[in-house]
């Protein structure tokens, strides 16, 4: 269950802080935490304490990178990191419980054995809340970008007219000068035929 877990929220959060786009090295770091964890599956088919210990160790760098990066994210503007950071704040207490119970610096009882679960659930709440404010803040960018074709359209159109009176005053200028012309050639000629 840890390791699924674990490896829910490196995906998670490689695409909730859109990390490939925003913190490339970052999202190297989940990639890698997930190939680490993959493998202790088929550890555990044969043992318990190594690939326990192993999930524990992942867990642990896990929690600690997901909630720096989160760190990072929110300092860096990305407003749905603050409800991330908030979330992966209780799980990183869990799993820090959780962990040093299982390396038997904390007596064994129902909240230290269920420790990562109950941080697991603390995230479960706060991150629809970063959710709903990522849709709110892709709304509002969606929002904008509209608003801005519509100005950049405004500003086109404007111009186009712009310069479309301008060549139509050009072309007036131009008619007018020939009419001119034509008219000084046929007084010309007027004049050479009399």
């Amino acid at each position: 269950a840890m390791v699924s877990a674990n490896l829910f929220m490196y995906v998670f959060t490689r695409r909730f802080l859109e990390l490939r786009a925003r913190m490339p090295f970052a999202d190297l770091l989940f990639r890698g935490l997930i190939a680490l964890a993959l493998p202790v599956y088929p550890l555990a088919l044969f043992t318990y304490r190594a690939p326990l210990l192993l999930a524990v160790a992942i867990a642990v760098l896990g929690a600690i990178s997901a909630l720096l990066v989160g760190v990072v994210a929110w300092r860096r503007g990305y407003r749905p990191a603050r409800f991330y950071v908030l979330g992966w704040s209780a799980f990183f207490l869990g799993v820090l419980v959780f962990a040093t119970q299982k390396l038997g610096l904390l007596p064994i009882n129902t909240i230290t054995e269920n420790a990562a679960v109950l941080g697991f659930l603390a995230t479960v709440l706060f991150l629809p809340l970063g959710l709903a404010d990522r849709i709110t803040l892709l709304r509002e960018q969606r929002a904008e970008a509209q608003r801005r074709a519509l100005l950049l359209k405004a500003e086109m159109a404007a111009s186009l007219e712009r310069e479309v009176a301008e060549k139509t005053e050009d072309l007036r200028i131009a008619n007018e000068d020939l009419a001119a012309n034509y008219e000084q050639l046929q007084q010309e000629s007027e004049q050479r035929a009399q």
